[in-house]
């Protein structure tokens, strides 16, 4: 993985943090991806009903998971939202929901992309 993808996922570093076990990177990137993509979920809803205390439970919840993950620019989404949500400001995050699912899928690109080079 070319090293200015490393802010999209950090594949090899989380690798190296899990002490080289591939197969369980691949086990909990799978787990990752399926979890991520069901809070967006959960996000979408709780923006329709204006649900700030799921946004930014969701929102806390996508950045730790991303940031050990070594997705960090997911990560920041989820900051970002849950920093918002704090302030009740729904403006400024119903963008950012849109920009999750692209950051989201480009994770999902460079893992599969990943896969297909072992």
């Amino acid at each position: 993985m070319q090293s200015n993808n490393k802010a999209i996922l950090d594949a090899e570093g989380l690798i190296s943090n899990l002490g080289g076990d591939v197969e369980l990177f691949m086990e909990i990137m799978d787990e990752f991806l399926d979890d991520v993509i069901m809070r967006v979920g959960i996000i979408k809803k709780a923006l329709e009903t204006k649900n700030f205390s799921d946004l930014k439970g969701e929102g806390h919840t996508i950045k730790g998971l991303a940031g050990n993950m070594k997705a960090m620019i997911v990560s920041d989404i989820g900051e970002k939202i849950m920093s918002l949500s704090r302030a009740e400001n729904i403006e400024e995050i119903e963008p950012l929901v849109p920009l999750l699912s692209t950051e989201i899928e480009k994770v999902k690109q460079l893992y599969d992309n990943w896969k297909k080079e072992q």
